[in-house]
């Protein structure tokens, strides 16, 4: 399998530097995921936490990537929000429509620049080809006896004769976050400073989803167009929800001026409300409603000079843009707009040859605000029959995005260092095994603080955040189906953040498991009837579970392990036609995500067990 996510040169997934995870359109489907963050769970290292209102961000080896420190990618199109950077998750991104998953474990900057800081998720959805026609796909479930989620997704395309390549897909969703109700001691949700709270997400966790995603290639040139509102309910009563997406435009054209170079210019554009609050806002919440824009060029040049040298280099620009609604909402600055510029280069040179293959690469960005960031990569891969190694040293950033910069104007990229080693081996031609360990520490985090008393935040530049770990990778892939298994783990190594450690355990830092575990299979019982048993271990995890008054003491809990356990089956009744009926959580154990950092929240839970009947009809 040939993969790019980890470079500009495609290699095959055993050579490519990089720690790589690739989720096949068969394991896609197969798995009966009901969105992306089931898929997410089952990869090595990511974990999930719980944010504020409601919301749902990543972590990646025990460190917290939920504003900017992750890259998602949609068909080349950057679907972070440019206010924090941010990606909010959970019943977000559906799958019918895609194709493969592509995912860099680790450090992404020097390819990426300033958002791919822990890892990177390319998410590559179906061209035209790839439908041949077209699907139609209905969801819904319950729990408690209650409905749960209504979904709708769609899909038409096909490659024309002339080579014209179109496609469209879209969905719509209607969900649940929760049917949990939790009762803690907080000021944040009640008048009265310091009296208990009950919160019942059965009636204040709604979310809804709209998602368009529109594709066109002719031959070198390709033309993407995203569109996405996505709304979930709040639980306070100074709005009634929060929304996220936007509109996502991106072309670029692969030029091959000869067998030797080929020239790539590409263009995007996006326009999102971040954090946008809807309904009766007050309060502190008028502060954050912003339009951002981003704008990007880049020009990307692959020159092959021989069987064993590529040489790879490129320019890359963006222009941010932030705009406040009204006349009174104003930045820091006593302005209602402000706009930020970055321009970088990068270049690498891979070299191949009986030893070794060796990379050498670099990236350096000039930020208008912020001043300069560089960051080198190198790495050894090596493929000697069954077996194969790597080892990876790297440089990454976390570049300051609009709101980082409007609360700090001296605020400083944070810069992480990474060194990784693999080792694999193909026991035959069905299965293989492989390990890798990974150091990644983080100097000047970037951390968010609140002060209740004056109802002042702000982003500083904290001292270090550090962890340590392996991860464990073993696939099984046979006629009758495949077995997934990894195990993962990290320890805390000397972090000193504020608001990522907890007096509980030194080894772990806030909202993450140091243990684990995942089994992903599907059985394919004969040609009509497929089952699909996933199971999920995290050990325990530490967090704060409830504020005292004014913030200024919160409670560390531990919170117990947990086992999550689905089980999907899917029968095709006729040819074209599938029925999927899965029950999530089949043990009730009701998986919480809780919060990475001093939010005051207990977390956000997530839907307990769930019975989902999908019905989903093709045509070729």
């Amino acid at each position: 399998m040939e993969v790019s996510v980890g470079g500009a040169t495609k290699m095959t997934l055993r050579e490519t530097p990089g720690i790589i995870t690739v989720i096949t359109e068969k394991e896609i489907q197969t798995s009966g995921a009901r969105d992306m963050v089931d898929l997410l769970r089952t990869v090595p290292g990511f974990e999930f936490a719980g944010e504020i209102e409601n919301t749902v961000g990543l972590g990646v080896r025990g460190n917290y990537a939920m504003e900017g420190k992750v890259l998602l990618l949609i068909d080349g199109q950057e679907i972070n929000e440019t206010g924090y950077g941010s990606i909010v998750w959970g019943n977000r991104f559906l799958t019918d429509n895609v194709q493969k998953i592509e995912i860099i474990r680790g450090p992404g900057s020097a390819i990426y620049g300033g958002m791919a800081e822990l890892a990177v998720i390319n998410i590559i959805t179906k061209t035209g080809e790839d439908l041949d026609g077209g699907y139609a796909s209905s969801t819904y479930g319950i729990s408690q006896g209650a409905q749960s989620r209504v979904n709708g997704q769609f899909g038409i395309g096909k490659k024309l004769e002339n080579g014209l390549n179109i496609s469209l897909t879209g969905n719509y969703s209607d969900a649940n976050r929760s049917n949990e109700t939790i009762d803690y001691e907080t000021n944040y949700l009640d008048e009265e400073l310091g009296s208990s709270a009950t919160q019942n997400y059965a009636d204040s966790s709604s979310i809804k989803n709209v998602g368009i995603n529109l594709g066109i290639k002719y031959k070198g040139l390709s033309f993407t167009t995203l569109y996405q509102d996505y709304q979930i309910q709040k639980n306070t009563p100074t709005a009634e929800s929060v929304s996220f997406g936007g509109i996502y435009m991106g072309s670029k054209y692969e030029w091959e001026v000869t067998n030797k170079l080929t020239i790539t210019p590409s263009v995007t554009w996006k326009k999102m409300n971040p954090w946008t609050y809807k309904g009766e806002v007050n309060g502190v919440l008028l502060n954050y409603l912003m339009d951002t824009y981003r704008s990007n060029e880049k020009l990307t040049a692959i020159y092959k000079a021989n069987d064993n040298i590529t040489i790879t280099a490129g320019t890359d620009a963006y222009q941010d843009k932030g705009i406040k609604p009204g006349d009174t909402l104003l930045f820091s600055n006593g302005e209602a707009e402000v706009t930020y510029s970055n321009v970088a280069a990068f270049g690498e040179v891979l070299v191949s040859n009986k030893i070794a293959n060796f990379i050498l690469g670099a990236r350096y960005d000039k930020h208008s605000q912020f001043g300069d960031a560089f960051v080198p990569r190198f790495a050894i891969t090596k493929v000697i029959n069954k077996l194969h190694f790597k080892a990876l040293a790297s440089k990454a950033f976390k570049a300051p995005v609009i709101y980082n910069i409007d609360l700090n104007p001296n605020i400083k990229p944070e810069f992480t260092t990474v060194g990784e080693l693999e080792v694999g081996y193909q026991l035959n031609d069905n299965m293989t095994i492989i390990v890798n360990g990974f150091y990644t520490d983080i100097k000047d985090p970037i951390t968010y603080l609140y002060i209740a008393e004056t109802e002042e935040d702000f982003y500083i530049n904290s001292e270090k955040a550090s962890t340590i770990g392996a991860e464990l990778d073993f696939k099984i892939n046979y006629d009758w189906g495949y077995v997934n298994t990894c195990y993962s783990f990290y320890k805390n190594n000397g972090t000193k953040a504020d608001g990522y450690l907890n007096e509980l355990d030194k080894n772990l830092l806030n909202g993450f498991p140091a243990h684990k575990i995942v089994i992903a299979s599907g059985l394919f019982i004969n040609d009509k009837l497929t089952v699909a048993p996933t199971i999920i271990f995290n050990s325990k995890k530490v967090g704060y579970y409830y504020q005292e008054e004014y913030w200024e003491n919160y409670a560390a809990a531990e919170f117990d392990p947990n086992l999550t356990v689905n089980l999907v089956l899917h029968y095709e009744v006729i040819e074209n036609l599938k029925i999927s009926f899965g029950t999530y959580d089949l043990l009730g154990q009701n998986y919480t995500p809780i919060s990475a950092y001093d939010s005051g929240y207990y977390g956000t839970p997530m839907m307990g067990r769930e019975f989902v009947l999908s019905i989903k009809y093709t045509i070729k």
